[in-house]
């Protein structure tokens, strides 16, 4: 965790922010992006965005705390269903995993925008995002993609369990890192419950 006063205070802001229900969803979003830009800017070495020090990395607004036994919503789209297969053989990870990620992270909505500014259809962080070279994160295939290739950088990170890959693709892996485990946050524990729920049906 940051010492750094200013560090904390852009912290202090963003729970402030998000807390607040007055303001319209793309104004939060903007005014996210707005926190995570200024805190790249202070530690342009934090190897994730502003939201890895928070309880959380992004809110999932979906993520019911009654929908733990839900079953993966299919996807009717031929190039979605592809993408998913291919992504799963390129990154040697199960379909089924990305499918249960996809369907807790947002309904299947390839246009699904959180909060914080996570987006598309495996809700990924723009800074995250660039990282594992996606161009559109709107584009069900590049964004796929993309969450397939993290979930696996996250799976060999620790050593094949899903529990703590998927904990720190929800809270990021510096609160997985400092836990040793599963993090103590409510949503992160139910995150995973539910998309291991999903994966295991």
């Amino acid at each position: 965790m940051h010492t750094d006063p200013l560090f904390q205070l852009i912290n202090q802001l963003h729970t402030t922010f998000r807390s607040k229900n007055t303001q319209a969803p793309s104004q939060k979003t903007h005014f996210m992006k707005w926190l995570e830009s200024l805190s790249q800017s202070i530690h342009p070495n934090t190897q994730t965005n502003i939201a890895e020090h928070m309880p959380i990395k992004k809110q999932n607004d979906h993520l019911s705390r009654n929908d733990t036994h839900a079953q993966i919503i299919p996807s009717k789209s031929t190039t979605t269903n592809m993408a998913i297969s291919q992504a799963a053989k390129k990154y040697c990870i199960p379909e089924k995993m990305i499918k249960a990620v996809i369907t807790t992270e947002s309904s299947g909505d390839h246009m699904a925008c959180s909060p914080v500014g996570a987006q598309g259809l495996m809700q990924l962080m723009p800074a995250t995002a660039k990282e594992l070279g996606v161009k559109n994160p709107f584009n069900p295939v590049d964004n796929i993609n993309g969450g397939a290739k993290y979930l696996k950088q996250l799976h060999d990170r620790y050593h094949g369990n899903w529990e703590k890959a998927l904990a720190a693709y929800n809270a990021g892996m510096g609160n997985v890192d400092k836990y040793q485990g599963i993090p103590p946050f409510k949503e992160t524990i139910h995150y995973v419950k539910k998309v291991l729920g999903l994966y295991n049906s």
